[in-house]
């Protein structure tokens, strides 16, 4: 039987906030999670081009207020505030209350993964598309079937930028530390370490 749990989940309280607050009984809260479902879908949709990594909800009786977490805020606000005003009419008139929107800036854009897998994603649309000349992303990202097929990469020299590394730390006081050295053990092997150098990613 499988065991899994929403990686988030396990954050909340510890290095996470939830991204809905608002209390319901049993016979609104299906209808208010599905509004809040479609308010960041609508709102996704909309800013699709502000990089909007998440969006806050909260409710109060027949208030409801969205924050927008945004690294373009000029964007969602738009001249003179035009933009947001519209957003707050579409948003009234779905949900059929009153709308408070907040925007917030997202300071470092880099350091938000968010935010980082959509830019490499969308470099790779424009130069797979034709709509721009080449678009640096990760070899990993240009060794997928579509790019790869066609021969549309080029990898650059390894000593012509600095490496990313990403640490592994296994806990001693951890319940589960022998399941994680065998797991780094697993990783660490020599077919592993094929697979890995195959995507663009080398173990030490």
């Amino acid at each position: 039987m499988g065991q899994k749990t929403n990686p988030i989940g396990l954050r909340v309280a510890v290095n996470k906030d939830w991204r809905s607050k608002w209390y319901a009984d049993k016979k609104e809260f299906s209808k208010l999670l599905t509004e809040d479902r479609i308010i960041r879908t609508l709102l996704k949709k909309k800013l699709e081009t502000a990089s909007v990594p998440r969006i806050l909800i909260e409710r109060a009786t027949n208030r409801c207020r969205v924050t927008i977490l945004t690294a373009r805020p000029g964007v969602v606000i738009g001249r003179k505030g035009s933009e947001i005003d519209k957003l707050k009419e579409d948003l009234s008139k779905m949900t059929g209350k009153e709308v408070y929107v907040d925007i917030v800036e997202v300071k470092q854009p880099e350091l938000d993964a968010q935010l980082v897998a959509e830019n490499i994603a969308q470099t790779a649309q424009y130069a797979d598309s034709g709509n721009a000349d080449a678009g640096l992303i990760s070899l990993t990202s240009a060794l997928t079937p579509r790019l790869s097929a066609d021969g549309k990469y080029v990898a650059m020299p390894e000593d012509s930028y600095p490496p990313l590394l990403q640490g592994a730390v296994v806990i001693k006081l951890g319940s589960g530390a022998d399941e994680a050295h065998r797991f780094l053990a697993f990783l660490l092997s020599p077919p592993i370490r094929k697979q890995l150098a195959e995507r663009g990613l080398k173990a030490p």
